[in-house]
């Protein structure tokens, strides 16, 4: 079988990558700001002081050497965390304890001295909390600003600390308080996500989210006029679908685009039986939109096709009607597991105009913001992933 098998994605911008030949240690100290999420941070953890070791060659973060602030008291608490992207002099990265079933996500700005750290457990957040963290002797932060930041880094990074929609992808509501469905890549890595709904843009909170089978699940403050419910069946063989999102954001027309096809597999690439395949049309921005039936339930969410070049290099044709989508039931898992109600499915087949207005209504825009400086430190705008966004 030849190696080829890739799939092809959105992110137009990119981070550099970069080779580092240095560890840097930090040194934490809890404080007594917290967010709360699901459950309360303990303030009985406050002024604990905690060390970890980053390696930007292996692009890896060590935790060790927890150290209770009121006994003095030592002692292991070890985690590992990859680092996904090095941004104007922040960190992003997620990893897992290893002795506990939590996966965290981490922010740290290496200029504020400010550690983000966002705790979750079966993809449901537990909680959202700040760290006050700094490298020895400024060590990391000199590194950054002389090997990644333009001149001035310090004083660039807070010029331009205005964000700005980056990329883009699509998703889709599911209940009439605002929870939409789209996929993880095309949230991961933001500074910020946004929801645009009627020409109005309303922020979104990551409630939760599915690495393994690319989703994620956001909520705003607003009521769609639309929304949909997910089909407990499965797909089978011929079934007709549309496909409903955003293909290339805004750049062609800002009107939602409605595809139709069908599905021409029940597995995805190398038998993942968690997708399907279908020919309907997609495109970058289409990540995170609806694949729906005749009678509007969401039988699949639209994530990735085959890489152009690399079909052509292989095979010497262009790879036609080959795209994927997550289907339903995994959907459905994913959300009854974060304790979301679903509405029940439709049963009748809908009338076009009604079925184009029901998609028009419920399927939304997804901005992922950066800032300038974020933007400006990637090295080139081009597909680099295997999903589209």
């Amino acid at each position: 079988m030849k190696k080829l098998l890739t799939l092809i994605s959105l992110f137009l911008f990119f981070a550099p990558s970069i080779t580092f030949a240095q560890e840097f240690e930090v040194k934490c100290t809890n404080t007594v700001e917290v967010k709360n999420g699901v459950k309360n941070w303990d303030t009985e953890w406050a002024n604990d002081t905690f060390y970890f070791t980053i390696d930007l060659d292996r692009k890896l973060l060590d935790f060790k050497n927890y150290i209770d602030g009121d006994t003095g008291d030592k002692f292991d608490n070890p985690a590992f965390a990859k680092i996904s992207s090095v941004r104007n002099g922040i960190i992003f990265a997620q990893g897992d304890y290893v002795n506990e079933d939590i996966i965290f996500k981490i922010k740290y700005d290496v200029f504020e001295n400010r550690y983000e750290v966002r705790n979750f457990e079966n993809s449901k957040v537990l909680d959202l909390y700040y760290v006050h963290c700094s490298d020895t002797n400024n060590l990391l932060a000199n590194f950054l600003n002389e090997n990644i930041n333009d001149s001035s880094p310090k004083s660039n990074y807070a010029n331009s600390a205005e964000l700005i929609p980056a990329a883009s992808g699509s998703g889709f509501a599911i209940s009439s308080d605002g929870y939409i469905v789209t996929n993880n890549h095309v949230i991961e890595g933001c500074s910020n996500v946004e929801i645009i709904d009627r020409g109005q843009t309303i922020p979104a909170n990551l409630i939760s989210f599915d690495i393994n089978n690319d989703l994620a699940l956001l909520k705003s403050n607003f009521s769609p006029l639309s929304y949909f419910p997910l089909s407990r069946k499965n797909p089978y063989a011929l079934m007709e679908i549309y496909v409903a999102g955003y293909p290339f954001g805004y750049d062609l027309s800002t009107p939602v685009k409605i595809t139709r096809g069908i599905v021409s597999s029940l597995a995805g690439l190398g038998n993942n039986f968690s997708q399907m395949q279908i020919d309907a049309a997609i495109q970058p921005g289409n990540s995170g939109g609806p694949i729906l039936d005749e009678k509007g339930n969401v039988v699949g969410v639209a994530v990735s096709k085959l890489d152009l070049e690399q079909m052509i290099e292989a095979y010497g044709v262009v790879p036609e009607g080959t795209n994927f989508g997550i289907k339903s039931n995994v959907v459905i898992n994913f959300l009854e597991s974060n304790n979301i109600m679903l509405i029940d499915v439709n049963t009748k087949d809908l009338p076009k105009q009604e079925l184009g207005k029901k998609i028009t209504d419920g399927t939304y825009y997804i901005s992922c913001l950066m800032t300038m400086a974020q933007i400006n430190n990637m090295k080139e705008r081009k597909v680099m992933f295997s999903d589209l966004k």
